[in-house]
């Protein structure tokens, strides 16, 4: 009977551990967040606890990388020099870049026609260095991963919203960092 109580007591935290987390949180972190509060428990019951409960972590999709530079219709050199720019103005000049992967749809003539048409110099990552914005495309990966899955924005006010609670609210300030503890 000890286990039982004790098992539902430390259901209901994992649970709102889970819930505060927004379902985003397995069980790797949640043993984190229990471990930071001298809660002790083993990854299999930690497991048993959230399927008893119906808790499952939003998880993303595989993923295969489909670009390649054979379908752009011209590639640019990268200007960034793996830098990032800090303090441009916004407004629109030969003087600002518009950086990105090397995307077919970056190097197609219809979105250069338009880029073209706001003043701005495009650049490109260098072909086959995945290092190059690891950092990006992990927070990009997190944020489509655990704020996007299977919703949308009810307009763009919405959108912006939703997006300053995530990182200000959220992904710097409370989330853990596997990479970073």
């Amino acid at each position: 009977m000890p286990t039982r109580l004790e098992d539902r007591r430390l259901g209901a935290l994992i649970e709102e551990i889970f819930k505060r987390n927004r379902r985003r949180y397995g069980y790797r972190r949640i043993a984190q967040e229990l471990k930071d509060h001298d809660i002790v428990c083993a990854p299999a019951k930690l497991c048993r606890l959230m399927r008893q409960r119906g808790l499952r972590a939003i998880q993303a999709k595989n993923y295969l990388p489909n670009t390649n530079d054979d379908r752009a219709d011209r590639l640019f050199a990268n200007l960034l020099a793996q830098q990032a720019l800090q303090g441009r103005p916004q407004a629109r000049s030969q003087h600002t870049l518009f950086h990105s992967d090397r995307g077919c749809q970056y190097g197609s003539s219809s979105f250069r026609a338009v880029l073209a048409g706001t003043g701005m110099r495009q650049s490109m990552w260098a072909k086959a260095n995945p290092y190059n914005k690891a950092w990006t495309e992990s927070f990009m990966g997190s944020l489509k991963r655990e704020m996007l899955k299977g919703g949308g924005f009810e307009d763009a006010i919405d959108a912006q919203f939703e997006l300053i609670e995530y990182i200000d609210g959220y992904y710097n300030s409370q989330r853990k960092h596997s990479a970073i503890g």
